[in-house]
């Protein structure tokens, strides 16, 4: 069973979405905040739902600084609150949900995140990011990206090896609605011009459906 960490310091908000979980067959813990993350080395949770408040972004801070690399972290966002997306995608948050949200379309994404696990390559050690500093840094030499070009790496980063549509890549590098998908074309290649110095081929265009990142294995 896929393990789900939810990220809340509401009880009943957790008793009800852990009820429903639980019955869907996830196995389900709970953290308050980025403390919590830190110090429970026992958690490696497929999927991380995140419930929105004001240390967020800290506790996407603690995601990233831990050693848990889980397949999806969704963040649940109020109405209100929409602002936040722009920053929480560079943070390291897979998806945002709009609360309120329909428990379906959550089951959902929930299921196709914890289904790739199985087919989930992970990058070269050499291949590394600083989502706090926006860098890449490939064996000795870091660069550093746009808020755009490191949205587009990082999350061709997150689903190593395997091909991320446009619409993806999309949703990964911008917040604002009625932008197409020419838009990500032009940043990828943007992107290949500022990895260049690297001297490797890291994203590799696939005909017709979107683009994946490669890297050469560790030796």
């Amino acid at each position: 069973m896929a393990r789900v960490l939810v990220i809340t310091d509401d009880p009943d908000f957790f008793s009800l979405l852990g009820y429903v979980l639980q019955a869907e067959g996830f196995l389900v813990s709970r953290a308050i905040g980025p403390g919590d993350i830190a110090i429970d080395e026992h958690v490696d949770p497929a999927v991380i739902i995140l419930d929105t408040s004001e240390n967020t972004l800290e506790i996407c801070r603690s995601i990233v600084s831990s050693n848990k690399q889980p397949a999806a972290t969704i963040a649940l966002i109020r109405s209100t609150s929409c602002e936040l997306v722009a920053r929480l995608l560079p943070a390291g948050v897979t998806i945002c949900v709009i609360r309120p949200f329909g428990l379906p379309r959550l089951l959902d994404i929930l299921r196709r995140a914890a289904g790739s696990l199985g087919e989930r390559q992970h990058p070269p050690s050499r291949l590394r990011l600083d989502r706090l500093e926006r860098t890449v840094t490939w064996k000795d030499r870091t660069i550093r990206l746009s808020p755009i070009e490191f949205g587009l790496f990082a999350d061709m980063h997150r689903h190593y090896g395997r091909v991320r549509l446009r619409t993806d890549l999309l949703a990964a590098g911008w917040s604002q609605p009625g932008l197409t998908v020419r838009c990500v074309d032009v940043h990828v290649c943007r992107l290949r011009r500022t990895l260049a110095p690297f001297g490797e081929t890291f994203i590799e265009t696939i005909r017709s459906s979107g683009y994946k990142l490669v890297a050469p294995p560790d030796n």
